[in-house]
């Protein structure tokens, strides 16, 4: 009975471990679709650098950033262009780590329309 008790406790907590995903991401990957196609409860760790491309992602899930060299040597720059991300309703952005630059939020959100 106690060893099947234990083997239950284990495999819950084996469960528990795989139902949110931790993904790495560079200054050379595409991290905007990273962001998009993490699974709900994702931590996406950002390795030290400059990071540029799309901007404008839609966080539609709990997702957690987390720049592993800390803000001053992880950014995310979108060079103007457009805001960083748009947060859905009955979303949850989490943020550690990270500088956000040159965001331009100017205009109505496309969805919104």
């Amino acid at each position: 009975m106690r060893s099947s008790t234990l083997f239950l406790a284990v495999l819950v907590l084996l469960i528990q471990i795989c139902e949110s995903s931790s993904l790495q991401v560079g200054p050379l990957d595409d991290w905007a679709s990273m962001i998009t196609n993490a699974e709900s409860g994702s931590e996406i760790h950002f390795l030290a650098g400059n990071y540029h491309g799309d901007c404008d992602v839609q966080i539609s899930k709990a997702v957690t950033l987390i720049g592993e060299a800390g803000p001053t040597h992880t950014i995310i720059d979108c060079r103007g262009s457009a805001r960083h991300f748009n947060v859905r309703m009955n979303a949850t952005l989490q943020v550690d780590g990270l500088t956000f630059m040159n965001g331009n939020s100017t205009g109505a959100d496309p969805q919104d329309a």
